[in-house]
């Protein structure tokens, strides 16, 4: 190359990238810009994130039904024989558990917005629900419906979401026992991590339920962790110390719930609610009127 002011060769500038004239100094072309990547550098992929609610994580190609192209031309008859024997081809080389695990993780996200779970929850669901339909011996026998249901709640209990077994099977038009009963099948046969379940969130949402005061929250707390220091809730049920716990700093504020109304949020009955009431009474040093 020559230099367009006084006729020199231009000389490139290793150090710098630029393209100058040693004669005349013009600079002829500026900084480049070099990016250099490590060898084990990983590109990422473009499109939408990858998800395990979705088959394949989302990646799937899926040959689709209208008979377009990709710029939403129309296709010409020879090219629409061909996509037809494509789809059929597609059709039968997907395997039966391909197809469940399609067909599950699509209502198992119409039932997550039902429930208005969510997304990590919808997410724990889907990665349970694919491990289970792997295991064809499971599924035989077992509606679909429920397992889906059985996954949710165990998804829920693993991200610490309180919701409780008669929440899913009332919003999902189930039974408690066909919820709770596939719960443990998966349970059991898959050693799934579940957490215990966290009592003070729990009785921060039974307070919200109940439209308590934030005195009732904060008392009811305190309470729960003077007895814990009393050992008053080893073996205990977490609804019924729930319960116990709402209902007694219920009497020191101005909310005063009634036994039924603390039972019927909690999701227990009146009869274990006083015998909570009075476990912890006979624990703590404290008095209260009944």
């Amino acid at each position: 190359m020559i230099c367009e002011e006084c006729g020199s060769p231009l000389i490139e500038e290793i150090d710098t990238g630029e393209i100058v004239c040693p004669r005349c100094g013009t600079v002829v072309r500026n900084r480049r810009v070099v990016i250099s990547l490590p060898e084990n550098y990983d590109f990422p992929r473009n499109g939408l994130p990858l998800t395990f609610r979705a088959p394949g994580k989302g990646i799937n190609s899926i040959i689709g039904w209208k008979d377009k192209d990709g710029k939403g031309n129309k296709l010409n008859r020879e090219q629409k024989e061909i996509v037809r024997r494509l789809r059929k081809w597609e059709k039968y080389t997907s395997s039966s558990i391909d197809r469940s695990i399609r067909v599950g993780l699509g209502k198992l996200n119409a039932m997550g917005e039902k429930l208005n779970l969510p997304n990590s929850v919808i997410e724990t669901a889907a990665v349970i629900y694919t491990k289970v339909t792997l295991n064809r011996s499971f599924m035989l026998g077992r509606k679909r419906e429920d397992i889906l249901a059985g996954c949710i709640y165990a998804a829920c209990r693993q991200c610490n979401v309180i919701y409780s077994l008669d929440n899913i099977a009332i919003g999902l038009n189930l039974t408690r026992k066909e919820v709770a009963r596939a719960y443990r099948k998966i349970y059991d046969e898959f050693n799934i991590d579940v957490p215990p379940v966290d009592i003070p969130k729990f009785i921060s949402k039974c307070v919200s339920n109940l439209h308590g005061l934030g005195s009732t929250e904060r008392l009811a707390l305190k309470i729960l962790e003077v007895a814990g220091n009393c050992n008053a809730v080893v073996g205990k049920s977490p609804k019924g110390l729930v319960g116990a716990c709402i209902y007694i700093a219920s009497k020191f504020t101005e909310d005063q719930f009634t036994q039924p109304q603390v039972a019927d949020v909690a999701g227990m009955c009146s009869v274990t609610l006083r015998n909570r009431y009075k476990d912890l009474l006979a624990h703590m040093d404290f008095i209260t009127e009944v």
